[in-house]
């Protein structure tokens, strides 16, 4: 990792820090609750850190892909 990518890196989850002290997750609407899951399952795998469990009514869309 670059110094500017650890930079940025240090960045973003500031910025991610204080999205969540302005709006915390139990303000949240079951949409974004939804959308937030799925993107850590993603990311990480499922709560088990096993496989992808993606929420019902979402899938994966890869780039050039219809």
């Amino acid at each position: 990792m670059t110094t500017a990518n650890a930079a940025e890196i240090r960045r973003l989850r500031g910025e991610l820090v204080r999205r969540f002290e302005i709006h915390p997750p139990s303000t949240w609407s079951l949409g974004l609750l939804t959308v937030v899951v799925a993107a850590v399952d993603l990311q990480f795998g499922g709560p088990t850190g096993g496989g992808v469990n993606i929420a019902p009514g979402l899938r994966v869309v890869r780039s050039g892909e219809r």
